[in-house]
């Protein structure tokens, strides 16, 4: 940052954005490059480690707000450049055909969701929020259509040092907020948090303290404008403040005392599941064969039922049939009628009566 600023200061064409002599401009890049690849390597060699999430600390609170206030003017300014643009439409002319001013018109309404997350960050004080999860992507997308913005804005050249330092410090933003988003979501990934805050905020003072050193001190605007220099800074302060914080933030493990409690815990439900078992083994009901009968004896007996009723005889059947293997079988009608006497027959003789 301090070779950029006297690089700016003794060799910088403000008008067309370009060094008379960048040697001082290359040293700091390559001073810059070189930390980035320490912060890279952050990655691979850090300590494995999931942190505890603080959201309820003064300092996000203070910078959150800070931050919040710069977004909303920010977000301003970008309303104020598609206004500008609207104006000087030829009659007839749609604004909408204009790409640059769609992008400059989505920063503005991403620029207050921006905003949005910022204040939820002051007020929701849960690790897990969903809804600030949602906010936060209104600031990846934010930062993102900035870049965008900034390709395409032709107040400078397109390869212009300058722009190009302010395009990758928007853009690492975007990316650093982006795994902000994972920690309001619960799926949060600490090294490469950490390693892009550490790029990002490399990025962005590198771009914005520079800026701003030369405005108060010559009043020359160096970048697009003032605004975007003054939301870097506050971004600079809101990573830094993260990052700082990152470092007195407790593992998120459990404690030796809970972990034994929940290992006693489990052995017991174990324990008493596997005594039921046995249990229900020991002591399980039988059925007997008495018992299988003893269920089928309802429907035996219907089936006797219906089937001595269908296979029923008359008595007169039954006297039919009694007669054959009994003499003293009385036939029923007889044996209720025992007054009626049977007519004694006369005994023919045949000899005496021939014609008979």
């Amino acid at each position: 940052i301090t070779l950029r600023s006297v690089a700016i200061f003794k060799y910088l064409d403000e008008k067309s954005g370009y060094y008379h002599d960048n040697i001082l401009n290359t040293i700091s890049n390559l001073v810059l490059a070189c930390s980035i690849f320490i912060f890279v390597l952050y990655i691979f060699f850090s300590k494995k480690g999931k942190l505890k999430a603080d959201f309820n600390h003064p300092t996000i609170m203070v910078t959150s707000g800070v931050c919040a206030i710069s977004t909303i003017i920010f977000a301003t300014k970008m309303f104020g450049y598609f206004a500008e643009d609207y104006r000087l439409l030829n009659p007839g002319e749609s604004i909408f055909t204009n790409p640059i001013s769609i992008i400059t018109l989505l920063c503005g309404v991403f620029g207050i969701l921006s905003c949005a997350h910022f204040f939820l960050n002051m007020f929701t004080t849960h690790r897990v929020a969903v809804l600030r999860s949602y906010m936060a992507m209104g600031s990846v997308i934010f930062l993102t259509l900035y870049t965008t913005y900034l390709y395409f804005n032709t107040t400078f050249a397109l390869n212009s040092p300058n722009k190009i330092a302010d395009q990758l410090a928007f853009l690492i933003a975007a990316v650093f907020f982006l795994f902000e988003t994972r920690i309001s979501l619960g799926t949060d990934k600490w090294r490469p948090y950490i390693a892009t805050g550490l790029i990002s905020a490399a990025l962005i003072g590198y771009s914005a303290i520079p800026s701003l050193i030369v405005y108060f001190v010559r009043g020359d605007v160096i970048s697009i404008s003032i605004e975007e220099s003054v939301f870097m800074l506050t971004l600079f302060i809101y990573i830094v403040s993260r990052l700082s914080l990152c470092l007195s933030l407790p593992l998120d493990v459990e404690s030796p005392i809970i972990a034994s409690f929940s290992r006693f815990a489990n052995e017991q439900s174990q324990r008493i599941a596997e005594n039921d078992r046995l249990y229900q083994e020991r002591y399980a009901v039988q059925l007997s064969i008495d018992d299988l009968i003893g269920e089928e004896a309802p429907a035996a007996e219907a089936e006797t039922a219906e089937t001595t009723e269908e296979a029923a005889e008359p008595e007169a059947a039954e006297y039919i049939q009694g007669s054959f293997f009994n003499d003293d079988f009385t036939a029923p009608e007889l044996a209720q009628d025992t007054d009626k006497t049977i007519p004694e027959q006369k005994e023919v003789n045949y000899e005496e009566n021939p014609d008979n």
